[in-house]
């Protein structure tokens, strides 16, 4: 039988589809077996994940895992950090799969206990129960990761909650005495709000800050005994049904009234600190292990307050303060065909131009200024971001709080550079390869098959449609779990072709529809007369149909690079390497690293959407006309 591009195209696209399919199913698939060993010398691999990629802890773990390698030559340590909600999302996927990593961080607490209640957590009663390494630590801190009798966690450091706030906000707004009570510091958050300050700046973007903060007054309105049992599951039917919860939460919406502004549950936790840091807002800090209290405390502008009823977060007060930072085919013989139709009498002669002369109406007038002023504003709306990005790279902190909407008074252009250092140039080479192989994939694999599906008089042709249509509506989401374990079966797991597989599936249903919608309005005739030229399928592939569908190409060319330039899950996901990562993934761990560097972020921002937007610019016009074109059949 004679093999031509469809039928290539065919068996890829089946390929691929089956990828997807699999990826949906939940049979369980086997990885490498752990080959670290203590009989004897310890030997083998580590993996390990944290969630400190910040620079001013991220050297401790790497120093910590140099010096084990050092004392043990047998071991090789594969020590991976991202960033705090980064590590939920894949320690969330890895313990869904089944495939922890050999060490890992869980806050204590129940969020520990569903690692130990999963079996996903190893018994170490046995090394801690009196022993040196067990008496070495606090009892209450080792009783947080203790669950049914059995120890399985160690602690990291001790932790406080504070509350952080701003003496010459209380100053400005006339708050003489720091708020002792919860009523108080209602009244306090009044009088600030008057003095027209934000009283909380409160960044709840990812949930975790208003779950501390419920828990605190779950701890105010709740007796001990009764929290204990509830928290740790043994409440039975009667478990949260105290009505000092509900009190609880009617604390909370109290403060949410009095102390938050309108934008106080969408700002990030990293915004909020950084509003403190330049007097833009009073801050209740539930974890000072961040950036603004332990930077700033030592200065004197700030008071703090420990609360005694929280042992969980980190209170490290110490370190030095610094700034936070045509339809014929182009080139081809074709045929032009005009069709005249006479005018009806009662139409006035054209003038020499080629335009009648006929009197402007008002209304259409005044619809087309309105239609050019919508216009305008919508360019203003997509344009000014990414120039008020750009210019926010060439700011300093303070000016892009101070003055956000305006130049920046003495452009800073080290700011792109220390970008492109904190590894923009890693991560925009990775997503570069990833981008330009799964375009390349997509657009052959889809083009092939959109032709043979509208060109080729095949068995199956319908169903086979059907099927490219059935796995658009496949969610790669949902997915994720069970693509781990086919990745790490086919060894591409934490690869780049982890990605380029992926991307590549997932977007050739979609691809192949949109080509196959352009092909069904392109004539046929031009490739009926290469083929009575003597030309093969292969060849009217390449010669002729290529050609013609070079608008729809292009345009399903930039969506695919579009997809694979933006796309964060997989990217998250599948890659644990910091190597390896991908523009989306690389400046999310960024921002974890520079806390509240703002312009070298916008920076790289700005270094990261620079090279979509002057592909777009180029391919503009085959890229509208394509999808005019191919949508619309």
């Amino acid at each position: 039988m004679r093999r031509t591009p469809a039928t290539a195209a065919g068996r890829l696209l089946v390929l691929l589809l089956t990828l997807l399919v699999s990826g949906c199913g939940q049979a369980p698939v086997r990885v490498t077996p752990n080959d670290f060993a203590l009989d004897g010398p310890p030997r083998g691999h580590l993996t390990v994940l944290e969630k400190w990629a910040d620079p001013e802890y991220a050297p401790y773990f790497e120093a910590a895992a140099r010096a084990y390698e050092r004392r043990n030559p047998g071991v090789s340590i594969d020590l991976q950090a991202v960033g705090d909600q980064p590590y939920k999302d894949r320690i969330a996927v890895l313990a869904a799969s089944r495939q922890m990593p050999d060490i890992y961080f869980a806050w204590p607490g129940r969020y520990a206990r569903k690692f130990a209640d999963g079996r996903l957590a190893a018994d170490l009663s046995e090394p801690l129960d009196g022993t040196a390494w067990g008496r070495s630590f606090e009892a209450d801190a080792l009783n947080a990761f203790t669950f049914g009798g059995r120890r399985y966690g160690v602690p990291l450091d001790m932790d406080a909650k504070v509350f952080a706030y701003s003496k010459e906000i209380f100053a400005q707004a006339g708050v003489t005495r720091e708020p002792r009570t919860f009523p108080e510091l209602l009244t306090a958050c009044d009088r600030i709000a008057a003095a027209g300050r934000t009283p909380l700046a409160f960044g709840n973007q990812y949930g975790w800050p208003a779950g501390h903060l419920l828990t605190q007054f779950n701890a105010m309105e709740v007796p001990p005994a009764v929290l204990a049992r509830d928290y740790d599951g043994e409440g039975g039917t009667e478990a949260f049904s105290h009505p000092g919860y509900e009190r609880a939460f009617d604390d909370l919406a109290q403060l949410r009234k009095h102390c938050m502004g309108p934008s106080g549950t969408s700002m990030s936790h990293e915004s909020a600190q950084t509003r403190l840091l330049y007097g833009r807002a009073l801050q209740l800090q539930p974890d000072t292990g961040h950036l603004a209290v332990r930077q700033c405390l030592h200065r004197g502008r700030h008071g703090v307050r420990r609360g005694r009823r929280h042992r969980h977060v980190r209170h490290h007060l110490r370190g030095r303060c610094r700034p936070a930072p045509p339809l014929a085919p182009e080139g081809g013989s074709g045929m032009t065909l005009t069709l005249h139709r006479p005018a009806p009498a009662d139409v006035p002669p054209a003038s020499p131009g080629g335009r009648r002369d006929r009197p402007a109406r008002s209304g259409s007038v005044v619809l087309r200024v309105l239609t050019y002023c919508g216009l305008a504003a919508l360019a203003v709306a997509v344009v000014y971001p990414l120039c008020w990005m750009a210019l926010s790279g060439l700011k300093t902190n303070g000016e892009i709080f101070s003055d956000p909407w305006g130049l920046p008074a003495h452009p800073d252009w080290g700011t792109y550079a220390d970008a492109w250092h904190q590894g923009v140039l890693g991560y925009l080479l990775n997503s570069v390869l990833v981008t330009a192989a799964s375009v390349l994939a997509v657009v052959l694999i889809s083009a092939w098959a959109a032709y043979g599906l509208t060109r080729l008089a095949m068995p199956f042709s319908q169903p086979a449609l059907l099927l490219v249509l059935g796995a658009m509506m496949l969610s790669p989401t949902v997915a994720l779990v069970p693509l781990t374990q086919l990745l790490q079966a086919l060894h591409i797991y934490d690869t780049y072709w982890a990605l380029i597989v992926l991307y590549t599936a997932f977007k050739v249903p979609f691809t192949t529809f949109l080509i196959r919608a352009y092909l069904l309005g392109q004539p046929v005739e031009v490739e009926e007369a290469a083929l009575i030229d003597g030309a093969g399928r292969r060849q009217i592939f390449w010669r002729v149909v290529v050609p013609m569908a070079r608008p729809i190409l292009v345009s399903a060319a930039l969506l695919q690079a579009l997809f694979s330039w933006n796309e964060y899950a997989f990217a998250l996901v599948f890659i644990t390497d910091g190597h390896l990562k991908t523009l989306p993934v690389g400046l999310a761990d960024m921002a974890g690293r520079l806390n509240s560097d703002w312009p070298v972020l916008f920076a790289g921002l700005t270094i990261a959407a620079l090279p979509m937007i002057v592909i777009f610019l180029v391919a503009q016009r085959h890229f509208v006309r394509g999808l005019s074109e191919g949508i619309g059949k």
